[in-house]
């Protein structure tokens, strides 16, 4: 299922665009997306991943443009599964973050915003 009007409108929490380069883990492989948002339950990337199925695990390196604590550029290391793919997108559901990472993005929704 991919991001469909039905699918946002059931989304629990406020994304806030962003357009960074994000490396992932997946598959005992190193791949690059651009992110295109992100929220406190996970985020959308862009890119080519036909290696990629619904229900794969990845482990994800997220920098973030500001911060409320000032940790621009700082990696935050999170991991999710993929829950829906397209042609050229992915959409990923954060799997237990920790919490200052939590904690850092959900700041930084709020400052997007």
């Amino acid at each position: 299922m991919g991001p469909t009007s039905t699918h946002r409108n059931r989304r629990q929490h406020q994304r806030a665009a962003l357009q960074n380069q994000v490396q992932f883990y997946c598959n005992n492989q190193l791949l690059m997306g651009r992110a295109v948002d992100i929220s406190e339950g996970g985020l959308g990337l862009v890119g080519r991943f036909p290696q990629l199925r619904r229900g794969d695990l990845v482990k994800l390196f997220v920098s973030l443009p500001c911060t409320p604590s000032r940790n621009k550029g700082k990696l935050y290391m999170l991991e999710g599964r993929v829950v829906w793919q397209e042609e050229a997108q992915i959409g990923v559901s954060f799997v237990d973050p920790p919490l200052d990472s939590l904690l850092e993005v959900r700041g930084y929704v709020k400052l997007a915003a």
